[in-house]
C-alpha cells in the first residue's frame, strides 16, 4: 500500500509524495509518537454515516485492524445498491490511530469535501463528507463506544419496523422516489410487490396477538432470505409488506412473486405451542419510467384482484 497523505499533501488527482527529506511512514514510529504526545483517544472508533443514498442514516463503524471496503458487488464489506458505484470502489482504514479512504482504482472516483483523492490514501476528519461516484455520500465520525450504540439505536429506530426489523413505511416512500427517479435516467424497469397475508385477523382472533406477531416476524425472515441484497424489502402497514425489485421486468417480477408466495405458504410457524402455516396474495406492478404511473397504487390494485379472484396467487397490474 502506498503511504497515506495527511491534509498538508493536499487531495489532488494527481500524484503526491511526501518531502524527500522526511523518512516512510512507519506505523510503530507513530503509535509511540503518539503515545507521548496525548494522540487520538484509543476509545474512539471510526465510522460512517450514509448522509446520501438509498439507506440514508445507516452507520458502519471501520475495524480497528483491517479495513472496510465499500462498493456494489457481493464480495465487499459495505454493499451500497448505486449504479455510480464501482464493484470494489474505496477502501477505509485505521493506521497508528488515524483513518484513511482509498480509491480502488473506481469509475467514478472518491472525493473528500469535493477534492478527489488522489493515487494514495487520505487521512479523514471528523465531519468529513466522503463522495463516492455521483450519487453516494458518507459523513465520517468518531465515536466511543457509548455514543456509537446510541446512533444505531437512534438508527435503527428511524428507519426499522420495530416488530418485524423490515425496513419502514418512510424508507420504503423515500426508496421508491430514489428508484422511480433512476429509471427514468436509465430507462431500467422497477417492480413493486405488494404482499397481504390471507385471513391474518383469524390468526390474531384464534391464536392470539403474540401468535400473529410471530408470524409477521417469521414472514420478514424468509422475504429478506430470498430476495437479492439489492432489493429491499418494508413493512407498508398491518399485515401488508412491501417488496422493490430494480432492474427486474414483468416475467422476472412475476418469478419472484411466485416463489415469494410458495415460500410463504410452505413456512411452519411456531407460536404459542401451536404450529401454523399462512398464505398470502401478491399484487404485481412494473414501472417503466411513465411520469405519472403510480406504480405502488397499481401493485396495490393487482393484490386486491388477487384476494377476490381465491387468495395464495401472484396477480400482475397488467392483466387486471
Amino acid at each position: 500500500m502506498s503511504e497515506p497523505k495527511g491534509r498538508g499533501e493536499g487531495r489532488g488527482g494527481g500524484e503526491a509524495s511526501l518531502p524527500p527529506t522526511d523518512p516512510p511512514v512507519d506505523a510503530n514510529d507513530i503509535t509511540q509518537e503518539m503515545d507521548i504526545k496525548g494522540g487520538a483517544d484509543p476509545r474512539e472508533q471510526g465510522a460512517l454515516r450514509l448522509i446520501r443514498g438509498p439507506e440514508v442514516g445507516a452507520f458502519t463503524a471501520i475495524p480497528h485492524t483491517g479495513s472496510l471496503v465499500v462498493g456494489r458487488g457481493g464480495d465487499v464489506d459495505l454493499s451500497i445498491s448505486d449504479r455510480g458505484l464501482s464493484r470494489r470502489h474505496a477502501r477505509f482504514f485505521h493506521l497508528a490511530g488515524s483513518h484513511y479512504v482509498e480509491d480502488l482504482g473506481s469509475t467514478n472516483g472518491v472525493f473528500v469535501e469535493g477534492s478527489q483523492v488522489g493515487d494514495l490514501p487520505l487521512r479523514l476528519s471528523q465531519g468529513d463528507r466522503i463522495a463516492l461516484g455521483e450519487s453516494i455520500i458518507l459523513m465520517f465520525e468518531l465515536h466511543d463506544e457509548l455514543s456509537k450504540q446510541a446512533s444505531e439505536t437512534i438508527y435503527r429506530k428511524a428507519v426499522r419496523d420495530a416488530l418485524t426489523g423490515l425496513h419502514n413505511r418512510s424508507v420504503l416512500d423515500e426508496r421508491i422516489r430514489q428508484e422511480t427517479a433512476f429509471t427514468r435516467r436509465h430507462r431500467v424497469p422497477l417492480s413493486v410487490i405488494m404482499i397481504d397475508l390471507d385471513h391474518f385477523k383469524r390468526v390474531n382472533d384464534d391464536h392470539g396477538h403474540a401468535a400473529g406477531d410471530a408470524v409477521l416476524r417469521a414472514i420478514a425472515r424468509v422475504l429478506s432470505e430470498a430476495v437479492r441484497a439489492e432489493d429491499l424489502v418494508a413493512r407498508y402497514g398491518g399485515e401488508e409488506l412491501c417488496v422493490l425489485a430494480r432492474g427486474t421486468d414483468t416475467g422476472g417480477a412475476m418469478t419472484l412473486a411466485e416463489r415469494l408466495r410458495r415460500h410463504i405458504e410452505s413456512l411452519p410457524i411456531r407460536a404459542n405451542f401451536t404450529q401454523l402455516r399462512v398464505t398470502a396474495s401478491l399484487g404485481v406492478a412494473t414501472y417503466r419510467g411513465d411520469d405519472d404511473d403510480d406504480v405502488v397504487a397499481r401493485a396495490d390494485a393487482a393484490l386486491y384482484e388477487a384476494k377476490r379472484a381465491g387468495r395464495n396467487r401472484c396477480v400482475h397490474a397488467d392483466v387486471v
